[in-house]
């Protein structure tokens, strides 16, 4: 149940991130160039936001994985076996990719396949 949370409550935090940021115009305010970019760019613009706060949580999470006591005397143990911090980065993650498929098919212009 908790793993499911997890998944849950990381799809809301990063589909929250990207509103509030869109809503607040933050990029706007950082960057005089975006606004003269087109819907699809300010949304795939926006989206780098959310990736580089997952970018840090996932480094984050993933030192907390390897430097578990139980890794350090055994590292095939963090990568192998189930423990509850990986585990629960693991569905940060989940929620996160997720997050990003949804954010495509709501733009698939500014995401999709360019060829």
């Amino acid at each position: 149940p908790t793993g499911v949370l997890a998944f849950l409550a990381s799809v809301s935090i990063w589909s929250f991130l990207f509103y509030v940021w869109r809503r607040l115009r933050l990029s706007s305010r950082l960057c005089r160039a975006y606004d003269s970019l087109d819907p699809g760019g300010k949304a795939l613009f926006d989206s780098h936001v959310v990736s580089n706060a997952h970018v840090a949580v996932a480094v984050y999470g993933g030192i907390r994985a390897y430097s578990c006591d139980a890794a350090l005397r055994d590292p095939m143990l963090s990568a192998f076996s189930q423990h509850p911090t990986r585990d629960f980065y693991l569905m940060i993650t989940a929620g996160y990719l997720t997050y990003d498929l949804m954010l495509t098919m709501m733009y698939p212009t500014a995401f999709g396949d360019k060829l």
